[in-house]
């Protein structure tokens, strides 16, 4: 057997930081650039030569340095020059003295820079993590396990239709203010009423309300019994909804507003990963101030603004919805829209005294006295005629018809006699009935006034209902739009998380490994290679990209996470 003269390498190195966890690599496009960065001057410690074959297996070698210079090194290769001509990159575990001038090391080979560089592909796999190429806003939308709930808000908009509020009056279409040419098709509804409203800013705008509902409800300008009591309701409502001022009355009144979409920090800090200027780091909340809120995010708004279009209906007992525009494609999208209603309905007094005059009341009872004089007219015009008749004209006709039969003056005048006593007795029962009329019509007089006047001391009765709403009068019953930001401190958090693990990716592609300017991290499941190395190194590599891995793309850079890596 021919003797082979040993002529093996082995080289320490020095400020390499690579340890066996694999957590962070270097990546190098070439073998090239491999050996030009390990065996530069500064990292080469010492480079021993002549010594016998390495077995790629055994993991400990001794050599003629002496443990202190050892200990200078964390890294070391060896190459059998006669046999493999191949780098083998090695992590120092450990060390142990054997004398002065002779050092054992033990150490591990580093499979990913003496198997993997250079020699093998990455296939097609699922990604779980990785740093994505694109970093543009709104790119990378995949969910995060990493978030918080402190949270700040920010009011990007509410719409400003809202704040000035009117009195909304209700009533049949027999009031004052009835118009025969009204449509009964009011904001896109059927209603039969009539419907004004009337602005309420000011003490002066309460009392004219006021003056409208006492003529409604008192006597006012009715010509008829049927005009009475034709209030239905009075509720507060946004004046700009209500469609005065010349807006088709035919359909709900309608604003669409909204603000252009501008994101460059969260809560005043700015992320070096712009997956946290979107949500959950960033959103929105569109909410309606009794309650109701709905959360949404800016990149599902498809025209680059952040657009809602308000409607409101103020027939009924009003209502209001707002809707984001052009939200997840959909102009209009209902599925998430928020209403209000319940507005505040407003109490008012009726005029007890005003009501009855309204109501007919003073109508019967002058009704009666006006029935009671007649029959005391009628009664008197019977007396004064029985009397005058029985006085002058029947007495008379007795004498002559007695003294024409012949008969005795003495009869004659006796029959005489008998006749006007019985007129004297129809006429004393005519005064007696006169007497029971005149105080018929007294005492109707007497129960008219007092009735009156229980009516006026009657208090105001309250009428309507009243319901109170402290947002209304606040004027902050409103549509808002908040933007929700994480606190400066746990973005920055996240932010530090991104930077050291990338992005969740969740697909099926082929892992990113050198894609940004410093470093890339990548975590796979069933990772897949290829390349001639033996099976046992391939299968210990891919589960190397399951656990997670980072390379690098200069290895002095390991661990400074502050470098700007896009």
């Amino acid at each position: 057997m021919a003797y082979i003269q040993p002529n093996s390498d082995i080289v320490l190195f020095r400020n390499i930081k690579l340890d066996s966890a694999y957590e962070n690599t270097i990546y190098f496009s070439s073998r090239g650039a491999q050996e030009s960065y390990f065996f530069s001057n500064d990292k080469v410690l010492q480079h021993l030569t002549a010594y016998s074959y390495r077995r790629t297996m055994d993991n400990t070698i001794k050599v003629k340095l002496p443990v202190g210079t050892v200990a200078q090194s964390t890294y070391m290769a060896f190459k059998n020059t006669s046999y493999e001509n191949k780098w083998f990159y090695c992590f120092i575990a450990d060390y142990n003295y054997i004398n002065d001038n002779t050092t054992e090391i033990v150490y591990a080979i580093d499979i990913i820079q003496t198997f993997f560089i250079g020699d093998c592909t990455l296939n097609q796999c699922y990604v779980e993590r990785e740093h994505a190429v694109d970093d543009t806003v709104g790119a990378n939308r995949v969910p995060e396990p990493i978030g918080s709930d402190n949270v700040h808000y920010v009011e990007k908009w509410h719409c400003p239709q809202m704040e000035e509020y009117s009195a909304v009056v209700s009533a049949s279409a027999q009031t004052p203010f009835y118009d025969p040419t009204d449509d009964f098709f009011k904001q896109g509804l059927f209603c039969g009423l009539d419907v004004k409203t009337y602005s309420m800013t000011s003490h002066q705008d309460a009392e004219t309300l006021m003056g409208v509902l006492s003529d409604m409800l008192g006597d006012g300008n009715y010509e008829t019994t049927g005009q009475r009591q034709q209030l239905v309701s009075v509720y507060m409502f946004p004046s700009a909804f209500c469609a005065e001022g010349g807006q088709d009355f035919t359909k709900p009144y309608s604003v669409t507003q909204g603000f252009q979409i501008n994101r460059t920090d969260v809560d005043g800090y700015v992320p070096k990963n712009n997956k946290l200027l979107t949500a959950p780091y960033k959103s929105l909340l569109l909410t309606n101030g009794i309650g109701g809120a709905v959360s949404m995010e800016y990149d599902d708004f498809t025209i680059g603004t952040v657009s809602f279009k308000v409607w409101g209906v103020c027939t009924g007992s009003g209502e209001m919805v707002c809707v984001p525009q052009w939200y997840r494609g959909v102009e209009n999208n209902y599925d998430y829209k928020l209403m209000i209603n319940g507005f505040p309905q407003c109490g008012y007094t009726l005029d007890a005294y005003r009501a009855w005059i309204a109501g007919g009341g003073d109508k019967y009872q002058k009704l009666g006295i006006i029935n009671g004089i007649a029959e005391g007219l009628k009664t008197g015009f019977k007396i004064g005629h029985s009397y005058v008749r029985g006085n002058y004209g029947e007495t008379y006709e007795q004498l002559q018809k007695a003294m024409t039969a012949g008969a005795p003056i003495s009869s004659a005048v006796n029959a005489s006699e008998a006749h006007e006593a019985s007129v004297r007795n129809t006429a004393l029962r005519n005064a007696e009935m006169a007497s029971s009329i005149g105080g018929t019509i007294y005492k109707t007089g007497v129960n008219y006034l007092t009735t009156e006047y229980d009516v006026m001391a009657t208090p105001n009765t309250p009428a309507g209902e009243q319901s109170a709403s402290c947002m209304v009068a606040m004027k902050e019953l409103n549509f808002r739009c908040y933007e929700i930001n994480v606190i400066a401190d746990d973005a920055r958090r996240i932010d530090d998380f991104f930077s050291m693990y990338g992005y969740a990716t969740k697909q099926a592609k082929i892992p990113n490994i050198s894609s940004r300017p410093q470093w890339n991290y990548v975590k796979t499941q069933g990772c897949s290679i290829s390349g001639n190395i033996p099976s046992v190194i391939r299968s210990a590599i891919c589960e190397l990209f399951d656990n997670g891995i980072r390379f690098w793309n200069n290895g002095d850079n390991i661990g400074n996470y502050s470098l700007a890596n896009k």
